[in-house]
């Protein structure tokens, strides 16, 4: 039995038409059990077990953009990983992605994957990927990995501490939704491996990134970023550019 979670969102409404139109897109899904949305803070809080990024598609399907503030418990926390290709060959596939150099290693974003406490011992992965290059034949594996040394990948990231299983490939993109028995805080620091290998052996298509901490629900109510001073919707535009999803 799936364990269901809350996770909430920030939506520009401004009338029940839009709560009605946001409300109906949502509940079309199959796991989900409420769905509650406040205009004065421009809120969604959705519980159920339905993924997150596939509740992000239904409400952009509206015509609205869609933020994730938090999921989870809150205090609980959760975990974000920024999927890249470090392949030197590897060419971004959408024209909004922008390559980055570091120490010399192009790269470019391909994927996110999201990890949602449930409970001390379990975690539920939502994970997005795009290859580089799609063929409707390649299958794409993902593992945990011990480190979150991105020095080398995949050698770097030392050996697989979890098989988390093959991604479902459709029209260029890679998904793959499940619960999986590891606790949060157990994984934190370290790293997802996506490989066309199931041994997670380098190849053009491997993509990996550092698991990291993120809000868990109703924990995160900031609106403009201290750092950049960018507001939330500016930061959305931005991740949309670079492929995070």
């Amino acid at each position: 039995m799936s364990v269901q979670f809350e996770t909430t969102y920030n939506v520009s409404m401004s009338c029940e038409g839009c709560v009605a139109d946001i409300t109906k897109a949502v509940d079309s899904l199959a796991g989900i059990s409420s769905v509650k949305c406040d205009i004065p803070t421009q809120t969604v809080s959705i519980s159920g077990s339905a993924p997150p990024s596939e509740i992000v598609a239904k409400i952009q399907n509206t015509g609205r953009e869609a933020v994730i503030r938090g999921s989870g418990q809150s205090g609980k926390g959760a975990g974000v990983c920024i999927l890249e290709n470090f392949s030197k060959s590897a060419c971004p596939v959408n024209k909004g992605e922008k390559v980055v150099d570091l120490d010399g290693i192009s790269r470019y974003v391909s994927g996110l994957a999201r990890l949602i406490y449930l409970t001390p011992s379990s975690v539920f992965l939502d994970l997005t990927f795009t290859p580089s290059s799609f063929s409707s034949t390649a299958t794409y594996s993902a593992t945990i990995r011990q480190t979150g040394d991105l020095s080398n990948p995949p050698h770097s990231l030392g050996p697989v501490v979890a098989n988390l299983g093959e991604l479902n490939c459709k029209e260029g993109r890679c998904t793959l939704f499940k619960q999986f028995d590891m606790g949060l805080y157990d994984i934190i620091g370290r790293s997802i491996w996506i490989s066309s290998d199931a041994n997670g052996d380098a190849n053009a298509d491997g993509v990996c990134g550092v698991i990291a901490r993120s809000a868990g629900v109703w924990d995160n109510d900031k609106q403009v970023c201290s750092c950049t001073g960018k507001n939330l919707w500016q930061e959305r535009t931005e991740a949309l550019g670079k492929g995070i999803n």
